[in-house]
């Protein structure tokens, strides 16, 4: 089975490798496509910002929400959605800044996404070629309301067979 990221023509769509606000990076994503269930392995890092180190002080919620679409011949076939807490004990990465300017610290959040070769409706897609897009956001929930942090869409440069 072959797996490839591939680019979208949407105006709206965050470029490539964009960050909003140095919030939220993408560290590593690896498919593991040899066998059912397809698995996607995330590396996520989320800047200490916006109260997440005192978050046992302030009983906010921190959540990395991300999501992986899985199209054939450029159609969606299904969307896969997972809410991440970003809890203590918290594992602190030094990043560089984006003007290259010293390092700041960041979370490292680790999730991983399943899908089961079904589409929406939880029929077995046919066909050994698929691709994907991954979708990230961050997100504090205070009292049951949803702040956006931040928000990205990462995609490669050009598709990439990943096998």
């Amino acid at each position: 089975m072959i797996l490839s990221m591939v680019a979208s023509a949407n105006t709206d769509d965050i470029p490539p490798g964009a960050y909003t606000n140095d919030k939220l990076r993408l560290g590593s994503i690896a498919v593991t496509d040899g066998a059912i269930p397809i698995i996607f392995n995330a590396d996520f890092f989320v800047r200490d910002s916006d109260g997440l180190s005192r978050q046992q002080n302030t009983q906010d919620l921190f959540i990395l929400r991300w999501n992986v679409q899985i199209l054939k011949g450029g159609s969606v076939v299904r969307t896969i959605n997972k809410d991440e807490p970003i809890l203590p004990p918290f594992t602190w990465e030094q990043l560089p800044r984006l003007n290259g300017e010293g390092t700041e610290p960041f979370v490292k959040v680790i999730s991983t996404i399943s899908w089961d070769l079904k589409n929406e409706q939880g029929q077995a897609v046919p066909g050994s070629t698929f691709a994907y897009q991954l979708y990230i956001y961050a997100s504090i929930h205070k009292t049951d309301r949803p702040t956006s942090l931040a928000r990205f869409r990462q995609l490669p440069d050009s598709s990439t067979p990943m096998e």
